[in-house]
């Protein structure tokens, strides 16, 4: 993610991110993701603010902001029930939403080598170096893979 936009985030909701500025840590590498997530990213920082400041608790801290088989991950150091579903949440979005750009609409993924989350216009602009492109959704792709492992463990136990 472009420096300048990610540290705009890192400031604004800074309790969250003071890894960042510890050379030991994996936020040392800031957002690993293109820009078209910030807008995620900026949308949930606000509601665990909110959830945060309303329940009087204490700020945790964000080790790790990246894509990873196409959505973004995100690793903290809490346990709170609310935090993780509204972290699970954006990670599911983010799968259909384009990495690049943030657009919703025409969203499908890269099917050679990496995976990634990306509109058709960015992949036609050479957003990314893949060479394939299915307008099939990454999050569709894992519950296709579930099923089709659930039929062969079935199909084993036979």
């Amino acid at each position: 993610m472009d420096i300048e936009l990610q540290e705009e985030i890192m400031l604004k909701y800074d309790g969250y991110f003071r890894l960042y500025w510890d050379r030991e840590s994996n936020m040392k590498y800031g957002f690993q993701c293109a820009d078209g997530w910030a807008e995620l990213i900026e949308v949930l920082m606000l509601e665990i603010h909110d959830y945060i400041t309303m329940n009087n608790l204490k700020p945790f801290q964000f080790l790790q902001v990246k894509e990873k088989f196409g959505a973004l991950r995100i690793y903290v150091d809490t346990e709170d029930f609310r935090v993780l579903d509204l972290i699970n949440k954006t990670e599911a979005l983010s799968t259909k939403v384009c990495e690049y750009c943030g657009m919703l609409e025409n969203v499908g993924m890269t099917t050679s080598g990496w995976m990634h989350a990306i509109c058709r216009k960015c992949f036609i602009e050479g957003k990314t170096n893949q060479t394939k492109w299915s307008n099939k959704t990454i999050s569709d792709f894992f519950k296709e893979m579930e099923e089709n492992a659930k039929k062969e463990l079935n199909e084993i136990s036979r």
